[in-house]
């Protein structure tokens, strides 16, 4: 099977967000095009605006990287933010929707100026902010959408676009970005919406390939206030067959561990045992640290 580029991953994966971008726009009823948004309740302009701006912020950076040179970053997200709402929300559509065309354009001539090294070196660009480009791209062109897009669907109660938005992003992960930790993002953000509109065993089931993905997402479940009732100590998440599935999933684990493999699997079940309650979180913990002791 051929090998796909990462820059060209890359551009499928903000071409996939501008188009979300774009289909947001064509379904606006016409009380939605003429709201005006506060600084508390963006508007969609609003919202366009605001994700074009840090498009900018990526094009400029990669700007910069492909002429090797450098640029000062953004002192505080919040007072960008701020900025971007103050000089944008009184823009009329017209210039909205312009700017947000040219910006996508900036940011795919940016991608293409880039050689693989560039993207890729970790050490080549410190002063970015973020390390390497091709995540600075990842997160300002692509996930930061996604995000946006979902939210403002999630806000107006229309579920099934949030949804659906979410999705397609798990999808568009799993075909160019599966080997990276944001096809784990995309799972998590899917789970947190199930999550946000009670359907609580897709919650489950989702958040649990995520967080066995990429343990780094542990810290986050375990601090967002809306996921509280999928951490409580005694609370089964999602339903009996949850459970059941975990403790296959342990004992196949295990099995793995006495006979030679991927020990390392257990860190991470250390890790998911927080979702399901405390005392079979112990009972998991004390089993592993006994095989681990037996191996040494």
């Amino acid at each position: 099977m051929e090998m796909i580029s990462l820059k060209s991953r890359l551009l499928e994966a903000v071409a996939s967000a501008y188009a979300e971008e774009r289909k947001m726009i064509e379904q606006l009823s016409a009380a939605e095009r003429a709201e005006k948004g506060t600084f508390n309740h963006w508007s969609a302009k609003d919202v366009v605006a605001h994700i074009s701006a840090w498009k900018h912020q990526a094009a400029f950076t990669l700007e910069a990287a492909a002429r090797s040179e450098r640029r000062s970053g953004i002192d505080s997200v919040d007072t960008y933010n701020t900025r971007i709402f103050e000089e944008q929300h009184t823009r009329q559509w017209s210039y909205v929707k312009v700017n947000m065309k040219r910006v996508y354009k900036e940011l795919v001539a940016g991608i293409q100026n880039c050689t693989e090294a560039d993207l890729i070196d970790s050490r080549r660009f410190v002063w970015s902010g973020v390390e390497p480009l091709w995540k600075l791209v990842m997160c300002d062109g692509y996930e930061h959408t996604i995000q946006h897009l979902s939210g403002f669907y999630l806000k107006r109660e229309n579920v099934a676009r949030a949804t659906e938005v979410q999705m397609a992003a798990v999808e568009a992960m799993a075909k160019f970005f599966k080997d990276t930790e944001y096809y784990s993002y995309a799972l998590y953000n899917l789970g947190c919406l199930y999550a946000k509109t009670k359907r609580t065993k897709e919650a489950s089931s989702v958040l649990f390939e995520a967080l066995e993905l990429n343990s780094d997402l542990v810290a986050e479940f375990q601090q967002d206030p809306e996921l509280a009732l999928l951490r409580a100590a005694e609370q089964v998440i999602g339903c009996e067959g949850e459970i059941a599935t975990f403790i296959w999933r342990c004992l196949l684990n295990l099995t793995l561990c006495v006979i030679g493999f991927a020990p390392r699997q257990f860190g991470r079940w250390a890790a998911s045992c927080k979702l399901v309650s405390q005392k079979f979180d112990e009972r998991c913990l004390y089993m592993m640290n006994d095989i681990f002791a037996w191996r040494r």
